[in-house]
């Protein structure tokens, strides 16, 4: 540290302080954070700069303060691409697929097609079949991120399907995978995944 004029301190804590040039700093006026709207809702993005342990509290124009929430802000990762299509070849289900897919966690909604690869008209069928996705937030060392889970049903084993996946409207490139008819007690274990390039690394299930 060359002198106090030049750094300044970012971090309080006595074990790994953390300093940033002056000249690299940019003043921030925290009552610019707008206020809620009619159902007391806040958004704004000055706090997306922030990582780590935060305490924030609601101040009425009253000067009234709610209760402390205590919580972390994490880092945002992925895309607004299904990204990291991973198959789960062990399903509870007879002539079933089990299909997730990650992206952005600002991302909603997902849902794969499914469609016999040797069908001329392919996604434009009417034999195409649509799965709805479940979702969640999933959070590792990396960041946060959205996953999805779709499951295909009343799949014939040995045949080969073209898929596409679709998470708010972008679709993945096409696809295909064989259908099987293994269960959970299979031995033999298979996995495919997909990936595109410079994607997130994927996040890694722990079967219970």
């Amino acid at each position: 540290m060359t002198g106090d004029d030049e750094f300044i301190e970012i971090s309080g804590n006595e074990q790994a302080k953390t300093y940033l040039k002056k000249s690299d700093a940019e003043p921030v006026d925290w009552s610019e954070i707008p206020v809620t709207d009619d159902e007391g809702y806040l958004v704004t993005s000055m706090l997306t700069a922030l990582e780590g342990d935060v305490r924030i509290h609601a101040v009425a124009p009253d000067g009234r303060k709610s209760e402390m929430w205590e919580g972390e802000i994490v880092k945002a990762i992925g895309d607004d691409q299904p990204e990291n299509i991973t198959f789960d070849w062990y399903n509870e289900h007879p002539n079933s697929q089990t299909i997730h897919f990650e992206a952005h966690p600002r991302t909603e909604t997902g849902f794969i097609e499914v469609v016999e690869k040797r069908d001329p008209e392919k996604f434009y069928s009417a034999a195409t079949k649509r799965y709805d996705a479940s979702t969640k937030l999933v959070y590792d060392e990396h960041g946060e991120k959205r996953l999805y889970t779709s499951l295909a049903t009343e799949l014939e084993p040995g045949t080969t399907y073209a898929y596409r996946v679709n998470v708010d409207g972008i679709w993945s490139e096409e696809s295909t995978f064989v259908a099987t008819n293994r269960s959970r007690d299979t031995k033999e274990e298979q996995l495919s995944t997909a990936k595109k390039p410079n994607s997130f690394l994927p996040y890694h299930f722990k079967e219970s």
